[in-house]
């Protein structure tokens, strides 16, 4: 059958095909991000996992997989976790590593869906201290099954940011920002600043891009996360029944 397209139009269509192949390359390497891991060393044991992730009710904390730690600039660092089971409740604590100190506890109820989870930090949580190490733990409440609720926790280390780095962070735009974070190794800072640009900007493909460069990262390992869909919650709640951990 003889074609209806004359070759000057196929030699444009091949064109434009390869233009359109051109420009999705460079809009994935333009959002691929720099994420460059704190070459401090873990602080001492990371991690430790309560059947986190292995049943329907249960979840996965996003940070670096490889170490289970993290450093923020913030006082008070935001998490994300995706949750394999909706209208679960979460409990997040924080404490001094190697202490029984507990530095607050924040309950997060009926988390509505499926999918990954911006938890903030209650407004008058206390601040921490920089360079200090920080356990986290986050566990889902499970109450239709037995044995112990799901939880996982890891680390997480507040750092003092130079005044150069201070004066970049406040001149740059969101893309800057997050090569900068990324680039000085700020794990849950950068992940918050694409979280918070993909829940602003749900259909942006350069949002999305970052996300999954991030998340794919050798460190990180969360590939499967990255197509999870992002919820802007949670509301913090006190719930009695709530057993923690």
């Amino acid at each position: 059958m003889k074609s209806r397209f004359t070759p000057y139009f196929r030699q444009r269509l091949g064109t434009l095909t390869a233009l359109a192949w051109g420009l999705l390359a460079l809009a994935a390497i333009a959002s691929s991000v720099p994420y460059n891991p704190p070459n401090r060393g873990a602080p001492g044991r990371s991690s430790t996992v309560r059947d986190a992730g292995s049943r329907g009710c249960g979840l996965i904390a996003l940070e670096p997989t490889q170490t289970h730690w993290g450093e923020t600039l913030q006082p008070q660092p935001t998490f994300w976790v995706f949750l394999l089971e909706a209208g679960r409740t979460v409990e997040l604590s924080l404490s001094p590593d190697g202490s029984d100190e507990v530095l607050y506890t924040a309950t997060y109820a009926e988390i509505p869906e499926v999918g990954v989870s911006r938890l903030s930090p209650p407004a008058d949580a206390p601040a921490l201290d920089p360079d200090v190490p920080y356990r986290w733990t986050l566990s889902v409440n499970c109450p239709d099954e037995s044995g112990d609720d799901p939880a996982t926790t890891g680390i997480v280390v507040r750092r003092s940011p130079t005044d150069e780095l201070a004066q970049q962070l406040a001149d740059a735009d969101t893309e800057d920002r997050i090569d900068l974070l990324a680039g000085h190794g700020f794990w849950y800072d950068t992940l918050t600043e694409i979280g918070d640009w993909r829940l602003q900007d749900p259909q942006s493909d350069a949002a999305f891009l970052a996300w999954a460069s991030l998340l794919e990262h050798d460190t990180i390992q969360l590939d499967d996360v990255v197509n999870q869909p992002l919820t802007d919650c949670c509301q913090l709640g006190e719930i009695p029944e709530f057993m923690g951990f």
